[in-house]
């Protein structure tokens, strides 16, 4: 197996006019329970004795994480926090800390994971990643009439996949849409089913 990977300019870099960038391009994400079934057919574990341990795992990482501590995990790396807040001074000039809250966790990978990783192949996306520039509107027009054919819905997953875009090029294109009002979301922000108007 392979990693697919796409190129894409550098916009409003300073300098950067022509520079390319390479990233790779997800075929999908792969969920729990599809984790839980490939550890199941490699060890005697049962997929719900998988689910209580991987469940007790993360309590326990976000407990260790809420006191302040990085956690290490065999085999994966180091988990840590960011922070945020406002940093203020009192009136003597000392530095305090407002409105403190958690920016992200941080992940460390081990070495010997990164060197597990260093066997990758690598091919160029067949088509995978183009960008709207690179979308005619004829396509476009018959890929939504296909999609949203006698009022049916379609989600922002099916768009993508129907053009063969990435999944930032996707977002910008079907905002744009809703935006023209050619498209309307009946679902939710994060979880778009989409249908012509």
């Amino acid at each position: 197996m392979a990693i697919h990977y796409d190129f894409y300019p550098a916009k409003g870099l300073k300098g950067a006019k022509d520079q390319l960038f390479v990233r790779p391009i997800s075929n999908k994400t792969t969920s729990t329970d599809e984790l839980m079934r490939d550890i199941e057919r490699a060890t005697t574990a049962t997929r719900g004795d998988i689910r209580l341990v991987l469940s007790a795992l993360s309590q326990s990482v976000i407990s260790e994480l809420l006191a302040g501590n990085r956690v290490h995990l065999d085999g994966f790396g180091y988990f840590s926090l960011s922070m945020d807040g406002d940093i203020v001074r009192d009136k003597n000039g000392k530095p305090q800390l407002r409105n403190a809250a958690v920016r992200n966790v941080l992940f460390q990978p081990e070495r010997a994971m990164m060197g597990m990783l260093g066997g990758a192949r690598f091919t160029a996306a067949d088509h995978r990643g183009r960008r709207s520039s690179q979308l005619s509107d004829d396509k476009l027009q018959a890929a939504l009439r296909e999609l949203g054919e006698e009022g049916r819905l379609f989600s922002s997953a099916q768009f993508r996949k129907k053009l063969g875009l990435t999944i930032s090029t996707a977002s910008r294109i079907l905002r744009r849409l809703r935006n023209e009002g050619i498209l309307e979301n009946v679902g939710t922000k994060n979880s778009l089913m989409l249908r012509l108007k």
